[in-house]
């Protein structure tokens, strides 16, 4: 069975429409069952948007491992003047990323990415929900790409990690790397961290 986070480029197979209500704001998803969380907008993902400061509306953000997309297109419906990149190293989330974006008639730019391969550019906030399950060896070096893609090095890594597969060695690694690091808040076993330089 291919984990939800690899490059399985299969077809669309039962696909779903999700509604989901943030803020006041209505939107839509379409998924299906090769995609992490396929018939609901997970708690660690409203956690992690709901967490979130008020963006101002010139940031620059990247929704790394978009999935369809529910993180980067519920920012740019709230924030219409941000700068929105999604990347994902599954084409299947990347596709349906696409197609939600439409949906919802918002612009943001999809790029199809094995970590920070394909993305040059730098970031006001990186936005991540890590694939713990790639392990710490293939992790932790990138949560140093990320922070090395934040603006003039005065952005903010911002993830949600359960406590239990991986909060706290998360945060003593940054630490140990020099980075500035805290727990937001934590709710239902999910811990939101920041971390900045």
């Amino acid at each position: 069975m291919n984990h939800y986070f690899k490059s399985t480029h299969k077809n669309p197979l039962n696909r779903k429409r999700i509604p989901f209500r943030f803020l006041g704001v209505d939107i839509e998803f379409e998924s299906h069952e090769n995609i992490f969380s396929k018939d609901h907008v997970d708690e660690g993902t409203q956690l992690l948007l709901s967490s979130l400061p008020t963006l101002q509306n010139d940031s620059k953000i990247l929704d790394l491992g978009c999935g369809y997309g529910v993180v980067g297109i519920t920012i740019k419906k709230l924030y219409p003047l941000t700068s929105v990149q999604c990347s994902d190293i599954n084409e299947d989330a990347l596709a349906l990323c696409e197609l939600n974006a439409n949906l919802n008639k918002v612009e943001v730019q999809c790029i199809h990415s094995d970590g920070f391969q394909n993305i040059q550019q730098s970031f006001d906030w990186i936005l991540f929900n890590p694939p713990i399950r790639i392990g710490k060896a293939i992790l932790f070096p990138l949560y140093l790409e990320c922070m090395k893609h934040l603006e003039n090095n005065n952005g903010t890594l911002w993830m949600v990690i359960r406590k239990d597969k991986g909060a706290q060695s998360t945060i003593n690694f940054l630490k140990e790397q020099g980075y500035q690091v805290k727990k937001i808040t934590q709710e239902k076993g999910f811990w939101i961290i920041a971390c900045t330089h």
